[in-house]
This record gives C-alpha cells, structure tokens and sequence, in this order.
C-alpha cells in the first residue's frame, strides 16, 4: 500500500509572500507527518500494520465471490492481531513485524519516546517537512481468503507445516487488482488464465485506529473514558494512493503450468477461514455461563476478552481501537466444554489466569508448556502471566485446540466464567474466533471449496 502521511501546521498563513524555507513552511497547511518533530507521537498497532486501516475485503476469483464462509468484516485487525500473537519471533518477522509491544511495561516504554517508539512510528515518517517520498505499508491478508495469503500461524505451528503457503499465482498469467475507496483504474483481462479482484473497505473514520503513547495502558484498558486532546486525529491526514501485490522473495518455475493446473482443477489452494462472532458480558457477575458457536470443520479457536472501545470507535471513551487481548483482572477460572466431551485443556479449567497468581497456577503453566512445545509462541512465561503485580500481558487469550473432536458438525461449545469479590467487568465482550481449513479447487469452469477434516 503506498501512503502519505501529512499533520497540521498550526503556523499556517496563506498569506505570506516570502521565498525563504521558513516562509515556504507557514504557506503550506499541511507538512509531511515526522512524528517526533511535530509532537504527534502516534504510530500504527504494530501486530495489524495498515490492515487496521481496513474494514473487511471483498475476493473475486473469475467473477465469483470466494470470501463466502469467511466472516471477519471489520474486525479484520483482531484476528490478525491474535494470528500474530500466538506465533513465533521467526513468524513475525516473516511476515514484516519487527517491533512487538507485549507487556504494560512496553507501552510505557513508548511514552519515553525509546528506540521502540521511533521503530514503530518509521513507516509513517518522512524526512523533511515537505518530503514527497511515498510511504509503504503493509496490508496482511490474515483472514481473507487469497491464494497467498497467511495461514493461521497457530495451526500451521500445531500441524508442523505449510500446507501450499507459498503459492501464488503467476505476474502474467494472472490479472489482478486491488480497489480502494471507489476509485478505480481498470486494465483489460487477460486472454487466458485467471483473473482476481479485490475490494479492500477503508475503515471510516480512517484514522481511528491510530495508537497514542500519551494513553496509558492503565487509561486504556479501564473503564474511564480517556482525557481529552490526547488523540490528535484533527490534525492528521493520510492520502492512500495505490495498492498493489508485492513478493518478498519468490522464485517461480514452469510458471504456466501452476496456471493451467489451476484452470484444470488438478491443484488445489488451501487458505484459512475464520469465522468471528462476540457477545456482550453481563457485569458486576460472579458466575457468567455463556455459549460460542463452533461451525463445523473448525481446527482451532481464539478467545479473547475486549472491551468495546476496542472494536468500535467510540467517541465518548477517546480511544482507539486494538487489538491487544488480556484477561479481566477479576477473572479467576475459565471453562470450556463441548457437548459429548470432557474439559478443553484442564478438568477443573484454567485457574488464576487474571492475577499474578497465574504465574505460578499449575494450569496457566501447563497451557503455556504446550503452546511453547508445540512452538506456537516462544514468549517467556513471565511475558504471558507477569509476576509483576503491576504489569500485565497482552499475549492473553485462549488459544484451543479442536482439531482431536473433529467437528464435522456446528456445535455450541459452553464457557463457564467464574470471578473474584470484584466481579465481571463493565462494557466488556467475549470475542470468539473459529478458523477452518479450506481447499479452493476448480471442477467444470467453476471454483469450489471445502471444508478440510
């Protein structure tokens, strides 16, 4: 994605008729964004990257809607965020991720103005107040149906490979393009081969998942709405300019032979499918029983606990959205259960997960012992559960394992949530996400899919 990111001059005066730099400067309203010159110390969520500038993408493939099945919308960017919260560092920086933001203690880091704080602004930073360098971001395609799309990363790591990962139709063979806010510069199809088309839906308002150090990670996650003038929002102006596919390193061999196979329907293309759906938590509880829904063919599940200015803008809180997770500070046990069969992961569930005491509950080090194994994160403990009184994770979610139920049916899988004497929290939604694993294949000019057992 090229971007260019200008702020507000707020010494602004059309009327100046000098020649100097200084002079030029005052007449032009907007200067190119150099976060730390203009004290706007703002920067993109760095597990999302310019996906959360995007509410959901539409894919067509010859013609035919392949995004069926694959319901995230605007939520894109939580997904995303958790596909790349339960990965490895290697994973991550695969996939263009250099910066990680973990703990409380990172966010406080940033408000320093640290090496990390000038890493995370660096994509939207120019050189000069009137650079005209075009900006590039990354959009992550975690979550949308696209033949190179990333896995889920967690069920790659649990099924120890990737499955078709790196395929891709070939630059020639396959017309691509990419819309973006209704503009759109079309080029003829191609002769022979396929032709695929993506909408990307730019998030309104654009800027509101911008993050700001000058919010605590205390402020952020409470229930107190965020002092004013600490987003500067009104002062910044992002201008996308194009999209388009980019190949980190690829290296292609008898090109034409991957498009016809394709247009024959002797190659299948495996992607993820997530499915995420939320509900609202009642507050000031002891004992909550809720229900999820687990569609068929389902591999892995996320849960994650979020509060609702975190996935929806909210004007009356003054905070942006993310997609960090952490447990409710009053949460002491979690349950799940699904119908026929016994716990997910531990009998009694997972105890302590909302204190320090989960530092050293025999069920929070269990569950962090397998995920490590299986290297799925390769986190420290104290990263996932901080002993720290103060500090708290935001590698907090429920990563569960379906895949030994073979789920061949939709099931409603029970949550059983039990808090301390301060009780379930206000404004706060259980998120849950169900990833199934899909072939795309071609039979009779028409593509199909299938759920993968």
């Amino acid at each position: 994605m090229k971007l260019r990111a200008y702020h507000l001059n707020k010494n602004y005066n059309n009327s100046e008729t000098g020649t100097t730099e200084e002079a030029l400067k005052k007449k032009r309203e907007y200067h190119t964004l150099q976060p730390v010159d203009s004290n706007l110390d703002t920067y993109l969520p760095p597990a999302s990257g310019g996906g959360i500038l995007f509410q959901g993408a539409d894919v067509y493939l010859d013609g035919q809607d392949i995004s069926a099945g694959c319901e995230v919308g605007s939520l894109q960017f939580v997904y995303q965020s958790l596909n790349r919260t339960f990965s490895t560092s290697a994973q991550r920086l695969r996939m263009g991720q250099e910066v990680a933001i973990t703990t409380s203690e990172d966010i406080d880091d940033l408000r320093t103005k640290s090496d990390r704080l000038k890493r995370a602004q660096k994509p939207l930073q120019g050189n000069s107040w009137n650079d005209q360098t075009v900006l590039y971001l990354e959009f992550g395609f975690d979550g949308i149906p696209f033949l190179s799309a990333p896995r889920c990363l967690a069920l790659s790591s649990l099924q120890q490979h990737y499955k078709n990962d790196n395929l891709m139709l070939p630059p020639g063979e396959c017309f691509c393009r990419i819309n973006c806010t209704g503009s759109l510069t079309l080029a003829p199809p191609p002769a022979t081969g396929s032709c695929l088309e993506i909408t990307l839906h730019k998030r309104e308002p654009l800027l509101s998942a911008l993050e700001w150090p000058a919010i605590t990670a205390n402020s952020y996650f409470s229930e107190t709405p965020a002092a004013a003038g600490l987003m500067k929002t009104e002062e910044l102006r992002f201008v996308i300019q194009s999209m388009g596919l980019t190949y980190e390193s690829t290296v292609m061999s008898n090109s034409g032979k991957i498009a016809n196979d394709l247009q024959s329907g002797s190659l299948q293309c495996f992607f993820d499918c997530p499915k995420i759906s939320y509900q609202a938590m009642m507050p000031s509880q002891q004992r909550l029983n809720m229900s999820v829904l687990i569609p068929a063919g389902s591999k892995v599940a996320y849960i994650a606990f979020m509060h609702g200015h975190q996935l929806w803008e909210s004007k009356a809180d003054k905070k942006n959205l993310s997609g960090r997770t952490r447990f409710p500070t009053s949460l002491r046990r979690a349950i799940f259960t699904l119908p026929g069969h016994e716990t997910i992961g531990f009998r009694r569930g997972f105890e302590g997960i909302g204190s320090s005491y989960g530092f050293s509950s025999d069920s929070c080090w269990g569950y962090y012992s397998d995920l490590r194994s299986q290297q799925v994160v390769d986190y420290d403990l104290e990263e996932v559960f901080p002993r720290a009184p103060a500090t708290y994770s935001f590698l907090q979610a429920f990563l569960l394992d379906l895949r030994p139920y073979r789920i061949k049916k939709n099931l409603t899988m029970s949550v059983e949530l039990e808090f301390s004497s301060n009780l379930s929290p206000e404004k706060m939604y259980l998120v849950s996400i169900a990833v199934r694993e899909l072939s795309l294949f071609r039979a009779k000019g028409i593509w199909n899919s299938l759920f993968q057992e």
